[in-house]
């Protein structure tokens, strides 16, 4: 159940020209839902302020007020609706009614009637406000802004008299045109939606539904050329497509990092967006220039090189969309014909034996960590388990030799929809531990010194229980009894991970077994069982 005490800070890496201050309260809620929804909602609107796609195009998306194009984005991508009404007489009763529901509420109003800022009593300036609870007593909502921070690119919480909010509000609707109060309802948000194919979704929109001319850059420029002495204010428009395209690639590259795609090939991409923009930005300065001078040139020759840039991109992106639809088809593959698949094992190091057992053999100069890029070997489940409310996944694992001091922990590794990943297992034969990988170590720790134990994990909406016990005597066992989790599970398995220097290592992995609740009378159905 959502509470809008979800609704957190965020620290922003936008400055105000690229993410406006009616953006920004639209991502904080879409983030206090699911961080991706933020990720995808910024990723989709700088998208379309740079490019002319099919469909939105066509709607004239980039002539419509932010929150406009807020509404399109949230219901035609993230299958949200976030619903505007206009009551001006009752604009009170009707926020009260949707924060006392859970519903983030979010209001526009023109600074020129709020104290705290630098346009009051000045001059009129669109703006908006979140709104996430209110006091009675003293007739104060509670909300999120940035006006009255020294710092505009973060929302913090402050407060703001019901009154001086109502004539912020009456302020806008006459200044500017009447609009609505906007929400979402929150029980109608999937907060574990499948983000792999709304990302999928995203960069095929990028890549297949490009119209002919599909750069706002060379629209703009053209308007210009057919226009008698554009002011310099006007040709700030083309640096304004900077900003937004420096937005939709920066999350461009977040939104890759949920797809797992391989770090060299993020790389290669960021290298290729800083080049994008950095000669976008010289053609710019130089266009911009030539106009206002009225100096004559060639637009075709002025922009080989930019979209030699632009056209790089676009078949880098290509290459990701082939290469993960590929992985994806393998896995379905794999999920008919094997039980399970191996991950980073590219030196052989998982091979399987008679009895369906496992083993992992460490003997080379290489170290297999998973804390800053994922390069520990795993046996995973070839099975998507967001569809599983609960279940229990156990396994058999035995030390089967090792250096004494050597670094490493063997266990069973999570994934949740989010791309956070966990290990719970056996460290270096000191201690049983478990971890959220890349984010925080040991977060429960406790001395052992089995070289033969099983693992259990029983996860029930959203939390897990742990159990580690010693194989050959059961009464030596150790539970965490609840770790809740920022979404479902989405894949399992086991890993084993060494870090500091090399040594031998040798392991064995039986008994794999993964169950499902699926009864109401709490009977089981065994879709893996020792495997």
């Amino acid at each position: 159940m959502y509470n809008l005490t979800e609704i957190k800070k965020i620290k922003d890496e936008y400055e105000i020209e690229e993410v406006n201050c009616l953006e920004r309260p639209v991502a904080m809620v879409l983030n206090s839902y699911c961080p991706i929804y933020r990720n995808l909602y910024l990723f989709h609107e700088k998208m379309n302020r740079c490019y002319n796609l099919h469909f939105y195009d066509d709607i004239g998306y980039k002539d419509k007020i932010s929150m406009k194009r807020a509404q399109i984005i949230l219901e035609h991508e993230l299958g949200i609706l976030m619903h505007s009404v206009v009551k001006r007489d009752e604009m009170h009763q009707l926020i009260i009614e949707q924060l006392k529901n859970n519903n983030p509420v979010i209001v526009p109003g023109n600074l020129k009637e709020i104290y705290y800022s630098k346009f009051y009593n000045k001059e009129n300036w669109k703006h908006s406000f979140l709104l996430h609870g209110y006091n009675l007593d003293n007739k104060l909502y509670f909300i999120y802004d940035s006006v009255q921070c020294e710092n505009e690119k973060e929302m913090c919480k402050f407060c703001i008299p019901q009154k001086t909010l109502e004539q912020g509000y009456e302020s806008y609707c006459n200044n500017f045109y009447e609009d609505g109060i906007y929400f979402i309802e929150s029980n109608e948000v999937d907060r574990n939606p499948d983000y792999r194919k709304m990302i999928l979704n995203g960069l095929q929109l990028f890549v297949n539904n490009r119209k002919k001319q599909p750069y706002f850059e060379i629209d703009l420029i053209q308007h210009f050329l057919q226009k008698e002495n554009p002011s310099g204010e006007e040709l700030l428009q083309l640096f304004e497509i900077n900003n937004y395209k420096k937005v939709f690639l920066s999350e461009m590259r977040n939104l890759l990092a949920y797809l797992e795609v391989e770090g060299e090939v993020v790389e290669k991409l960021v290298a290729c967006n800083q080049e994008l923009l950095a000669e976008w930005r010289k053609v710019e300065s130089k266009i911009a220039y030539y106009i206002q001078k009225a100096n004559k040139f060639e637009l075709e020759k002025l922009l080989e090189k930019t979209l030699e840039k632009e056209n790089l991109l676009l078949n880098q992106i290509k290459e990701i969309l082939d290469k993960v639809q590929n992985e994806q088809e393998d896995i379905k593959q794999k999920t008919i014909k094997d039980p399970v698949i191996f991950v980073n094992n590219e030196q052989n190091i998982i091979k399987q034996k008679p009895n369906d057992q496992y083993m992992f053999h460490f003997d080379t100069n290489k170290i297999y960590n998973n804390w800053f890029e994922d390069q520990a070997p795993k046996i995973v489940l070839p099975q998507n388990l967001t569809d599983f409310d609960e279940f229990q996944f156990c396994t058999s694992i035995k030390i089967e030799s090792y250096v004494e001091w050597a670094n490493f922990m063997v266990g069973v590794y999570i994934k949740d929809e989010n791309g956070n990943t966990y290990l719970y297992g056996n460290n270096s034969m000191r201690c049983v531990c478990f971890e959220y990988t890349g984010i925080k170590g040991n977060m429960y720790e406790e001395s052992v010194f089995d070289t033969e134990f099983q693992i259990e994990v029983r996860y029930r909406n959203r939390k897990l229980q742990l159990i580690y016990t010693d194989f050959n005597d059961a009464s030596k066992e150790i539970r965490i009894r609840e770790v809740d989790l920022e979404s479902r599970i989405y894949q399992m398995g086991i890993a084993c991970k060494t870090w500091g220097s090399p040594n031998k290592l040798t392991i064995a992995v039986s008994n794999i077994d993964l169950i499902e609740k699926d009864e109401p009378n709490g009977s089981s159905r065994e879709f893996i069982k020792d495997i």
